[in-house]
Order: C-alpha cells, then structure tokens, then sequence
C-alpha cells in the first residue's frame, strides 16, 4: 500500500510540472477501470494543490490511449 500512495504521490509531483509548461491544463488518458476506481480520488487530491489546473480526461481502450499519446493529443 505504501508503494502504490509513493507512485500516485510521484506522479501528482509529474502531472504539476507539465501542468505547468501547459499554462494550467493537463491532458490525461486512462483505461476504463481507472478512469472509475482511481481518477476521482487522485483527481481530487491533485486539485487540492493545483485548483487554477484544468484537467480533461479521455478514457478509452489501450490503443485509444497510444493512439492519444503519439498524436499529442494527451499529457499522460
């Protein structure tokens, strides 16, 4: 559990910096799955810190999300 809080921390320590260079908006693509047991959560503890972020998820399968990725379409 402590390792899976880490990651998330680490990656809400990523997901600020490209925040950031994207002038207070951030792109992040997900599976189903995690768009509705772990975004929510992670989404709101990451706008705790950062409420100026503006995030728009897109949620679709894995060749949607490499699809997004290569096309910049996404951040994360």
């Amino acid at each position: 559990m402590e390792s899976a809080l880490a990651e998330e921390d680490e990656l809400l320590k990523k997901a600020a910096v490209i925040s950031q260079k994207r002038q207070n908006s951030l792109r992040i693509a997900v599976l189903p799955v995690f768009a509705r047991f772990y975004m929510p959560e992670a989404i709101n503890r990451y706008m705790e810190e950062n409420r100026e972020t503006e995030i728009d998820l897109h949620v679709g399968a894995e060749e949607d999300l490499i699809r997004w990725l290569s096309e910049d379409a996404v951040d994360m």
